[in-house]
């Protein structure tokens, strides 16, 4: 489902919604957890994603899960001038998790993904991160605001996305790590999770 977003220097507009999603996930040697990641949505719109990395007692291994939700979308420009601009993309979301390690290593990331398809431009930030190793909790519920500038081109598709990673790595056996931002190392917690409250477009002349 693609938008059509206006772009106007001086002008702003936001969207507290998102209409694209996806998951996935690898993993290598092996280890024993819960590894799951996914989107929750209605009529398409996905501001809520979740995704853990759980991995304990095994060989050496590493397991990978993320899950992602943004707005596709096309620039365009009302005027019928075919402007371009340049916009401060802002995104607002809510995180909530923990990471744990106990020999092993747990991470939750957060990145920023902007993408221009049609010029094959793709930027990632990384928003907030969370990394636990020997016998160390992470506990965290936690707002996060970013932004970043990106020239906007009227016609061309684009992709802003949140993108939630999570790993457990084990460096031997007998050792464990979790990345949890989601229900399904087994605590039953379905309140964590990355929430996109709002993406916002702030342009001005480039």
């Amino acid at each position: 489902m693609t938008l059509n977003v206006p772009i106007a220097p001086g002008s702003e507009v936001g969207y507290h919604h998102t209409n694209v999603s996806d998951s996935g996930g690898s993993s290598w040697g092996f280890t024993v957890g819960n590894n799951k990641c996914g989107a929750d949505g209605e009529d398409g719109y996905y501001p809520f994603i979740q995704a853990t990395s759980f991995a304990e007692f095994a060989a050496a291994g590493a397991v990978k899960r993320w899950s992602a939700t943004g707005l596709n979308f096309t620039a365009n420009d009302p005027s019928g001038n075919n402007r371009d601009c340049l916009a401060r993309v802002e995104v607002d979301a809510h995180l909530e998790g923990e990471t744990y390690g106990s020999g092993g290593t747990g991470k939750v990331d957060v990145e920023l993904v902007l993408k221009n398809y049609d010029k094959n431009i793709e930027e990632t930030h990384i928003i907030a991160h969370h990394e636990s190793t020997a016998l160390n909790i992470d506990w965290f519920d936690e707002d996060i605001s970013d932004s970043s500038t990106f020239n906007m081109y009227h016609g061309d598709e684009y992709l802003v996305e949140l993108r939630l990673k999570t790993e457990a790595y084990l460096p031997s056996p007998y050792t464990m790590g979790s990345g949890d931002a989601g229900p399904y190392d087994g605590d039953g917690d379905s309140f964590q999770g990355l929430t996109v409250n709002k993406i916002n477009f702030d342009y001005f002349d480039g």
